[in-house]
């Protein structure tokens, strides 16, 4: 009932980002960015999932179709990644127009608010693992 609340999961074996692009040195710019574009940064931190450390970054603020909602990343071996540690990026939208909308039913204001958004992340990003062999 909520086509605007989307997840995403993706790996990559041959993505490596240098250091100084990982998500905390990246940090200074997109506050910069969300406050121009009048939003803020909710919450950044390293977050542990199991074994493997992740970076998450959770973000409010307008989308392209000018909709205030959403966009929580998580990443892990941003740096490290390889064919044993894949990069791995977990995102989540909530405002976003979606292939599920016909085209002239638009999203006007997304479904979750601050609160319900960060609970939904807490609950679903908290269960991303690594699988023994699974990568």
């Amino acid at each position: 009932g909520k086509p605007d609340v989307k997840f995403s999961l993706s790996t990559n074996t041959n993505l490596r980002e240098s250091v100084s692009d990982s998500m905390p040195n990246r940090l200074p710019k997109v506050r910069e960015y969300m406050r121009m574009a009048g939003g803020r940064v909710i919450r950044s931190a390293p977050v542990q999932l199991g074994e493997m450390k992740a970076d998450e970054l959770l973000l409010e603020g307008p989308f392209v179709n000018s909709v205030k909602g959403h966009n929580f990343l998580l990443e892990a071996n941003a740096t490290t990644g390889g064919p044993e540690t894949p990069f791995l990026a977990f995102v989540m939208r909530n405002g976003a127009n979606s292939f599920l909308f016909p085209r002239y039913e638009q999203v006007q204001r997304a479904s979750l608010t601050d609160n319900e958004a960060v609970a939904v992340w807490d609950v679903i990003s908290r269960t991303v693992r690594p699988r023994p062999y699974g990568f």
